[in-house]
């Protein structure tokens, strides 16, 4: 889901009713997001802006982890010939992916910074990314992990640009 589609399914934006054209297929720029939009979000200045990224096939991948009860959130789907592109508030982009012949899955995320452990469920089986930091939960099964403690949170990413 893009960063539109968070805002929106939260209750937070809504980019057309905002005055704002509608955002590609990975939503708006930060053009399109003025400091008094995101200012009017609240809490959201306070988060960090994290693009989670599943690369290795399937049709149906989501993903999961505390930020979501560990119920599965829907990944959208990027072909080869999309990546490259850049997308939410901070610009960031799939181009570190584009040597992957497949499809590639991303979810853009608005978290607390500190740290998360999370998995995938790929055509539902669960699943880490091996090419992300792995970490065993208290049962000794394998997660992915990525650390937001020191992130930018999007405040500081508004103050900066």
């Amino acid at each position: 889901m893009n960063m539109v589609g968070d805002m929106a399914g939260a209750g937070l934006i809504n980019a057309q009713s905002q005055g704002m054209p509608a955002g590609d297929a990975f939503g708006p720029s930060m053009q399109q997001l003025s400091q008094l939009q995101i200012q009017q979000q609240g809490n959201l200045l306070s988060k960090v802006e994290h693009l989670f990224v599943w690369s290795f096939g399937g049709e149906v991948v989501e993903i999961l982890g505390p930020f979501n009860n560990w119920q599965g959130e829907r990944m959208k789907k990027v072909e080869p010939g999309d990546h490259g592109k850049s997308f939410g508030v901070t610009q960031q982009t799939l181009s570190m992916k584009m040597n992957q012949p497949g499809p590639t899955h991303y979810y853009v995320k608005f978290l607390e910074p500190q740290k998360y452990m999370y998995k995938f469920r790929v055509d539902g089986n669960w699943r880490y990314a091996r090419d992300q930091d792995i970490t065993r939960d208290e049962r000794g099964n394998e997660n992915n992990v990525v650390d937001l403690t020191n992130a930018k949170t999007i405040q500081q990413y508004v103050q900066e640009n």
